[in-house]
């Protein structure tokens, strides 16, 4: 037992002392956590574990064979309101559009499930209308989300189909886009596979959709 513990009268200089080596000590017990690195699973090109140096990883991904998962099936309200112009030639019709898909939590009876033989995605992006910042969200079956699908290269080596994730991407390394397309700004995708477990945002700071077209219709009638 510590001499320090002992004793029922502390000087200054002792509480000082206590201070200092109480948090070296558990320091030494602790496990220190390190940034985790991607890894590759097995299937996929030996070249590129090669020249990365990164091992090879042999668990199997997420087979649902003939079980489903629910996912949430949804988009803002603002991509309803522009989907005939060029969204459409990029993604698939979610359930519906609705200002409930940027906060699934105040009405989850607003947002319909589907049942997915893959795993779910939550997607959200930032627009700026006129300084303002607004989130809008795209929730869905990942195999139903975009028409021609995500960047297979991408989905391996962040292993999507291995363990839950949220990351920034680049839309035009994620998506394949078609040649008409040049699009450079950032999404943040997430990824799993439990029900509904794609009704989730991870990140509030910023204003719904519902706030967006009410600004988009205040600048229409100031400029009339």
């Amino acid at each position: 037992m510590p001499r320090w513990s002992l004793r029922l009268g502390w000087s200054p200089f002792s509480f000082f002392f206590l201070l200092i080596t109480i948090p070296s000590s558990l320091s030494q017990h602790l496990p220190i956590e390190r940034p985790s690195v991607p890894r590759v699973h097995g299937g996929w090109s030996s070249s590129i574990s090669a020249v990365s140096g990164v091992s090879h990883y042999d668990d199997p991904p997420v087979s649902f064979g003939q079980h489903t998962v629910k996912c949430y099936s949804c988009m803002s309200r603002l991509y309803g309101a522009i989907w005939e112009n060029h969204l459409a030639l990029l993604y698939k019709k979610p359930k519906n559009f609705t200002d409930s898909c940027d906060n699934i939590s105040l009405n989850p009876e607003g947002v319909p499930a589907v049942h997915c033989t893959s795993i779910c995605v939550s997607m959200s992006e930032q627009t700026n209308i006129a300084g303002v910042r607004v989130q809008t969200h795209i929730r869905g079956c990942m195999s139903d989300v975009l028409i021609n699908g995500f960047n297979t290269t991408i989905v391996q080596w962040y292993r999507w189909l291995h363990r839950d994730s949220c990351r920034m991407y680049r839309k035009k390394e994620l998506f394949k886009l078609p040649g008409d397309f040049n699009d450079d700004s950032m999404i943040e995708v997430c990824t799993c596979y439990n029900d509904n477990c794609n009704g989730s945002n991870s990140s509030p700071l910023f204003l719904p959709s519902s706030f967006l077209l009410l600004l988009l219709s205040t600048l229409l009638l100031l400029r009339l």
